[in-house]
């Protein structure tokens, strides 16, 4: 086989091998350091091992709408102790374990501040003063909804200036690197730095490997990790980290209807209906209780009697995105994947989305885009109203929600229409939708219905689509976790639509079920022993042209020879279980004797047979960089590459086989088209 890349690489022995008001400091935050982009080589080693060299694992969840750290000291990693808002600044425990994820830039553009902070600093400037200041909220799905990704990339602020995406993530993760690191050095005794931290940041399972490198990225920059030690930082999976602490779970920490009790179960005295400890419609919320909940009962079994043998369905339902994945419990206590990750933007966002629509809808397309660049402030207030009466919604509830409009609203449509409020919203038609005479625009339950519709249809289709695949088998229990699983409107379309399915279950701290999993994860990462393959991996080579095999059309002649052209070499296929560690190797020769380095491009499909890299679904993914400086072989020089698939970043080393040195090798996901 011949690499078809640049016409510089051929390869041989191609055989695969398996292998086993307070402000945070910014002084440490190197925005200038020009940091190479790529996933640096790193050996497979034994992680749980190096994991043990570290004083602490802390892991960052950053999710759309609300974020927080967590973190465990290795010589007690079972105490899992939360972000301490007290340090935020915040005495009131209503402000909860996590903070919005929402940030805020001077005029200057420095960091000023973080989460409710940066919330109440915004909201309180004057409206013109906000113009130069830059203000990001929600801008974690930017890395999900965006069709390429690379490192120049810029998200656009609440005043619509831009600003390069990298920064904005490097700022937000530096916020929760210098809190982290402050709490933890008030418990210990000794002074200990961010290179004594094992560090975890989640990410959704259905991202792209472009994404998880963005946030890699943006890690470097924040000062989390250098470039010389990439194996201090883990991406994990959200719902895998999910999954990892429901294992655990004792049901006393869950809400289960009484119908899902086991048989010899024995309820506790305790037969009132725990409130919920934490949440918001949101996603990945804070400390927000009074959502109305099914009868319970308390019973201390073991959550759902998870032993080897059983598979679950963990669902994180947060902020922006459902990720839903399937583990099955090893004899060991580790897990396997059964089916790859799966979901999509279905998150508690899309509610807000229908109300905006809603509000187009009703007051015209032209003036809600002039409304929300003109008044940014306002506009958050508007949807700041609304988030309040989306969490607290309930169907079984009969009174409307009222929404407050900021006066700034009011009065500017009176002024650009010259019509009122009221009249547009009797003009709409619809008797569900009603003005108050105290400002409010009043919703009743049907339409608050309709709004979260589209993105609950959404959520039932995954689940169906991934308990119904014959690769999961019978499915006995379902976790639902991340803040929208709160949602007494999801909760009860779920449980009407699998009560005949599954178990579902809910933990109390749901949404720092992955927080928590996280740092366990962090510990020891072989929990996870086989993954399943998001996609069909493979490069473009030359073959051997066969006229009975290969068409016409992709004959070329190179030197004499009759080659195939743009043959799929795969790597791995979509769906396959990978264990932990798992790793393709390549032993591949220059072309030319003078050749020092090439680039070779990694493709992917959703399909799990691809013949050509020109097949329909067949994509550019990244690209794959070797160095071989020393050309005093020419081209007897042999460079073995290793692709590892295993875990939760595809990763590349190589080795010079002449002088068995570690060659230059790295994937970089963040191409510049």
């Amino acid at each position: 086989i011949v690499c078809e890349d640049m016409a510089s690489l051929t390869s041989h022995n191609n055989k695969s091998v398996l292998k086993s008001s307070r402000r945070v400091p910014v002084h440490d935050l190197n925005l200038e350091k020009k940091v190479p982009l790529g996933l640096i080589n790193h050996a497979v080693t034994d992680k749980l091992k190096a994991v043990h060299s570290y004083i602490a694992v802390a892991a960052i969840d950053f999710g759309t709408t609300y974020s927080g750290y967590a973190y465990a000291f290795t010589t007690d990693p079972s105490n899992i102790h939360v972000m301490d808002q007290r340090l935020a600044g915040h005495r009131s425990s209503g402000y909860g374990t996590q903070q919005p994820t929402a940030l805020l830039l001077t005029d200057e553009r420095e960091f000023h501040s973080f989460g409710y902070e940066a919330q109440e600093y915004y909201h309180d400037m004057d409206e013109n003063e906000s113009m130069s200041w830059l203000y990001f909220e929600k801008f974690k799905m930017e890395l999900h909804t965006r069709k390429h990704l690379h490192e120049g990339m810029e998200l656009v602020a609440a005043n619509g200036f831009k600003y390069p995406a990298v920064l904005i993530f490097a700022h937000a993760l530096n916020y929760f690197k210098c809190m982290c690191m402050r709490e933890i050095r008030e418990q210990s005794t000794n002074y200990i730095t961010a290179n004594d931290i094992q560090w975890v940041i989640t990410v959704p399972a259905i991202w792209r490997h472009s994404a998880r490198q963005f946030m890699r990225r943006a890690a470097i920059k924040a000062g989390l990790i250098s470039t010389n030690n990439p194996s201090q930082l883990i991406i994990a999976l959200e719902p895998e980290a999910a999954s990892v602490y429901c294992k655990t779970l004792q049901l006393k920490n869950c809400i289960v209807p009484k119908q899902y009790i086991l048989p010899g179960s024995t309820p506790s005295p305790s037969t009132g209906a725990p409130r919920y400890s934490s949440s918001s419609l949101s996603g990945e919320s804070t400390d927000h209780s009074g959502y109305s909940t099914p009868e319970l009962t308390d019973i201390t079994k073991c959550a759902a009697d998870i032993h080897p043998g059983v598979k679950y369905l963990v669902a994180d339902c947060g902020g922006g995105t459902v990720d839903l994945t399937v583990h099955h419990v090893e004899k060991n206590g580790q897990l396997k994947e059964l089916y790859k990750a799966s979901g999509g933007a279905c998150g508690s966002i899309g509610v807000d989305c229908e109300f905006e629509m809603l509000l187009v809808s009703i007051f015209g397309e032209i003036f809600i885009e002039e409304f929300i660049k003109s008044h940014p402030i306002s506009w958050l207030e508007l949807m700041k109203s609304f988030e309040a009466k989306k969490r607290s919604f309930d169907p079984a509830r009969k009174h409307p929600s009222n929404i407050s409009l900021p006066y700034a609203f009011i009065d500017t449509f009176h002024k650009t229409t010259r019509r009122t409020v009221k009249h547009a919203v009797i003009s709409y038609g619809d008797a569900n939708i009603q003005w108050s005479t105290q400002g409010m625009l009043r919703i009743l339950p049907e339409v608050m219905m309709r709004l979260f519709e589209p993105v609950i249809r959404t959520i039932v289709k995954y689940i169906h689509k991934v308990i119904t695949h014959p690769d999961v088998g019978k499915v006995e229990y379902a976790f639902l976790v991340g803040g929208f699983s709160e949602s007494p409107v999801l909760q009860k379309a779920l449980h009407s639509e699998f009560d005949d399915k599954l178990h579902i279950i809910i933990p109390q701290d749901v949404s720092l079920c992955i927080l928590k999993g996280a740092v366990m994860f962090g510990i020891d990462p072989s929990l996870v022993r086989i993954r399943r393959s998001a996609a069909t991996y493979g490069v473009a080579c030359l073959n051997k042209y066969d006229p009975m095999n290969h068409p016409a059309q992709k004959k070329v002649v190179k030197d004499g020879n009759e080659w195939c052209t743009d043959v799929f070499d795969t790597f791995v296929h979509s769906n396959q279980a990978i264990s932990h560690g798992y790793c393709i190797t390549r032993c591949y020769n220059p072309a030319r004797s003078d050749i020092r380095s090439t680039v070779i491009t990694l493709f992917a499909s959703d399909r799990q047979s691809v013949k050509f890299i020109t097949d329909p679904g067949v994509w550019k993914v990244g690209e794959l960089r070797l160095e071989m400086p020393d050309i005093t072989e020419g081209r007897n020089r042999e460079l073995r590459m290793t692709m590892i698939f295993g875990d939760t970043e595809i990763s590349v080393k190589a080795v010079d086989c002449s002088s068995g040195q570690t060659a230059s090798a790295h994937i970089n996901f963040l191409y510049k088209q």
